[in-house]
């Protein structure tokens, strides 16, 4: 039998994740957790309780593969030139695969900024060599680069939790040794050494704050909303950067910006 466990809490998802159950899905601050034994639903349940004070609702289902169910909740997203599917849906593609856990809280595509990022990428003519996803979650915006592209991947996130959930993405997209995970805050890992790509899909203040830092041929920068892009599009002038294409997906912006003068 399955069992679902559900809690309304903003850190229940990554307590949950790291529990490892059938499947784990996030609908606003509501997470939804399946594990296939009563122990292990209970096991989670107390987990929630130390850790958050709050007592999650508990009960079995009946008998039905709700792991397929969840995963058919989820279909395949076309996004630029890569497909992105979770569980196992059969799919024949001539697009990138990307393999994504379902209801995943760190990032898998269906949000528009990731979605502007996805098409940003595929829109490249130049392919890099040397690629650096800041504040990465998931990966997914790593894993389409290493798909595309060979080239070295640097992937920076100051949650160790969202690394420990992209290793396993890696792995499931059988990149690992493509992609080097890094846990860091933006700043720290910013270096004087050049990359041809930056890929950061983060908020607008920390874009703004980092443009004088990064050193690069062509950053893609999206998580803002277009009336927030004139600020950060500046802040990329000011520190040597000229536009090369916008992509707009509801009130998100992506921008791709290019070095006025080689880096």
């Amino acid at each position: 039998m399955t069992w679902q466990l559900e809690a309304e809490h903003e850190r229940a998802h990554d307590l949950l994740d790291e529990l490892e159950p059938q499947s784990l899905s996030l609908f606003g601050a509501r997470v939804q957790a399946l594990f296939a034994s009563r122990e292990e639903a209970e096991r989670a349940r107390r987990h929630l309780e130390t850790r958050l004070g709050v007592t999650p609702s508990l009960h079995e289902l009946p008998e039905r593969d709700w792991v397929a169910d969840n995963a058919r909740a989820f279909p395949p997203l076309l996004v630029g030139p890569f497909t992105i599917i979770h569980g196992d849906h059969p799919v024949q593609t001539h697009t990138h695969l990307i393999r994504m856990k379902a209801g995943a809280g760190f990032g898998t595509g269906e949000h528009p900024s990731t979605a502007g990022c996805l098409k940003a990428i595929g829109a490249l003519r130049t392919p890099p060599r040397t690629v650096l996803d800041m504040g990465c979650g998931s990966a997914i915006l790593s894993i389409a680069a290493a798909l595309s592209w060979d080239c070295e991947v640097i992937a920076v996130d100051n949650d160790p939790l969202a690394l420990a959930f992209a290793q396993r993405q890696i792995a499931e997209n059988a990149l690992a040794g493509r992609i080097q995970l890094v846990c860091a805050d933006a700043f720290s890992a910013l270096t004087d050494t050049p990359f041809d790509l930056v890929i950061a899909n983060i908020l607008a203040r920390p874009l703004i704050d980092m443009a004088p830092a990064i050193h690069a041929g062509t950053v893609i920068l999206s998580g803002f909303l277009e009336d927030q892009s004139a600020p950060v599009l500046d802040a990329y002038r000011q520190a040597g950067y000229a536009p090369r294409a916008t992509t707009i997906i509801g009130d998100w912006t992506t921008l791709t910006l290019a070095a006025d003068h080689p880096r």
